[in-house]
């Protein structure tokens, strides 16, 4: 103790109590005389998590400005270190560490605010190779400690690289549409990723989700217009007849960053608890409750980024200006709701202009999202309860793609069900009246 008050003396140090925070363990003598008590080990814990020049902790308060002035990282580093270190290898594993009073205690002078630290310790349980918790860091009741194996968080971002977005990323979001769109009553068929040839030509009202590598953007739209157009002109090796019959939905390329990382999380957390079950990784008890409470957690944040990501939405039209949204932009709605997105394409080689675009439709757009928000669900085609959604989706008259584009003096109601957009209106005001 006398060499740790007078390193703090030359240090000029102006605490006004010696607490566990306060102990300079970058200093070497102190670190010895501590860890001198310890298992093997601690050494490199200190070293890139509590108290090193390349430390965490040096590292945070480097960028955060507020933790730096009160050295609030290192603080909150040394304190859960003392407290937790020496009960490391007990056998009474749900007792470990201390929780956030304890920590705050060890570390706060008075004058000093304890929402600084708080923080501080908040954003360590992100940051920290070594440091463990009991349950969610924002909760009171949570324990720390340090531990000289990696924690299972650390061990998770390690494994997120392991994952390739064509095959393991790309076949989850495939799994995670399939179950959003399943018991759809709105679309007769629903396909995912699915080549122009598996995608049959028929009367059936098809709602198309475009591959994950079709994303959609304001700036670069060529590769989700030019998938969109394939798919309607074509039918594998042959034309297709009844373009007028498939709604498309793309994924946003801004949410579709979040939404790999997500399920790369997912299914990091998922390969640990596996690996746990089959004891090819050594953990403790909270730290098997933890990697199952995690994958729980990231399991359940998928749903909502797909819904978040598959939110442009388009379907062939007629290009005689016939319908809403000539404006050729972009369009998101407000709160979730998905408007249909025109690609901004005047007519497609090989057909005269003007008799394919790809046009704005919100109430085809808000049918297609029905089915990942899963509002379709129940009740029969009749109108009921629960069904009216569904009753007026299929089209009383079919014609090619472009048939009829020179009948500018059709009937509006005529010129809706030929290109399958009358019915969608229909089936969204039942949605909207729900």
């Amino acid at each position: 103790m006398a060499h740790v008050i007078s390193r703090l003396w030359k240090a000029q140090n102006q605490d006004l109590m010696i607490l566990p925070g306060s102990l300079p363990l970058d200093d070497g003598q102190t670190r010895n005389e501590r860890t001198s008590y310890l298992a093997p080990g601690w050494d490199p814990v200190i070293e890139r998590d509590i108290d090193g020049d390349r430390a965490e902790t040096e590292e945070l308060e480097r960028k955060e400005p507020r933790f730096g002035a009160v050295n609030a990282a290192h603080r909150v580093a040394r304190t859960v270190f003392l407290g937790s270190a020496p009960s490391s290898g007990g056998a009474q594993k749900g007792l470990r560490g201390v929780d956030r009073g304890r920590v705050l205690l060890g570390c706060l002078q008075p004058g000093q605010s304890a929402v600084t630290f708080t923080d501080a310790l908040n954003r360590l349980c992100d940051r920290l190779h070594y440091l463990n918790l009991s349950g969610d860091k924002m909760a009171e009741a949570t324990r720390f400690w340090f531990d000289t194996r990696a924690n299972l968080r650390r061990e998770m971002e390690d494994r997120k690289g392991r994952f390739d977005d064509r095959a393991e990323v790309r076949a989850k979001i495939a799994e995670a549409l399939k179950r959003l769109a399943q018991g759809s009553t709105l679309f007769e068929g629903v396909h995912i990723f699915t080549s122009s040839g598996d995608i049959p030509d028929d009367s059936a009202l098809r709602l198309v989700f475009l591959s994950i590598d079709k994303a959609y953007t304001k700036q670069e739209a060529k590769m989700a217009e030019d998938e969109v157009l394939e798919i309607v002109r074509s039918n594998g090796s042959k034309p297709r007849y009844r373009a007028n019959r498939l709604v498309f939905l793309a994924a946003d390329q801004g949410s579709l960053i979040r939404l790999r990382d997500a399920i790369r999380t997912a299914l990091s957390w998922g390969s640990i608890v596996d690996d746990v079950k089959g004891e090819r990784l050594n953990v403790d008890r909270l730290q098997e409750e933890q990697a199952k409470k995690e994958l729980m957690d990231a399991e359940g944040a998928v749903p909502k980024l797909v819904r978040e990501c598959f939110k442009v939405a388009a379907l062939p039209a007629d290009g005689l200006g016939h319908g809403p949204a000539s404006d050729g932009r972009g369009v998101r709605a407000p709160r979730g709701r998905t408007d249909v997105c025109r690609f901004d394409r005047a007519s497609v080689p090989g057909q005269r202009a003007g008799h394919l675009g790809l046009v704005a439709n919100p109430p085809a757009g808000q049918a297609a999202r029905a089915v990942l928000e899963g509002h379709d669900r129940g009740g029969a085609r009749g109108g009921g309860p629960g069904g009216h959604a569904a009753v007026s989706l299929h089209a009383s008259h079919e014609a090619p793609l472009g048939a009829g584009a020179g009948d500018p003096q059709g009937s509006r109601k005529s010129r809706f069900l030929r290109y399958g957009l009358w019915p969608a209106r229909r089936a969204v005001r039942g949605l909207q009246a729900r």
